[in-house]
């Protein structure tokens, strides 16, 4: 996907994901996790395979699926669009950002999403 816009032939990064991405730690798939979540769990080729999460209610900590993946260059409006027509159990997880390669990169907040989305009307 390109750039969401030039400026002098050089590419603006102001309306993609890029600028959101929060950095996460990684686990490869067998190794002890480590206690305090968010987490990403990889596999032996460092593409992500599931997250380590915890409920904000009850600060129980959970495994869900990797249920979206953006690249960052992504659109804003884009990415927060897919995350909310996920089903409901999913909805407000975090969004994994990868490279080209499938290595992940960090995660992003719904919440910045939803932020970002609104001032860039």
């Amino acid at each position: 996907m390109p750039p969401s816009g030039t400026a002098g032939g050089l590419p603006q990064w102001g309306d993609s994901v890029a600028a959101l991405v929060r950095p996460v730690r990684q686990c490869t798939l067998g190794e002890e996790t480590p206690g305090v979540p968010p987490v990403v769990l990889v596999g032996s080729h460092g593409e992500p395979t599931a997250l380590l999460l915890s409920d904000p209610r009850t600060a129980e900590v959970c495994t869900a699926p990797v249920s979206l993946r953006v690249h960052p260059t992504t659109d804003v409006t884009e990415a927060l669009e897919r995350a909310l027509t996920r089903t409901a159990v999913l909805r407000f997880d975090p969004v994994v950002c990868t490279d080209r390669t499938g290595h992940v990169l960090g995660l992003l907040r719904i919440e910045d999403l939803a932020s970002a989305a609104r001032k860039s009307r």
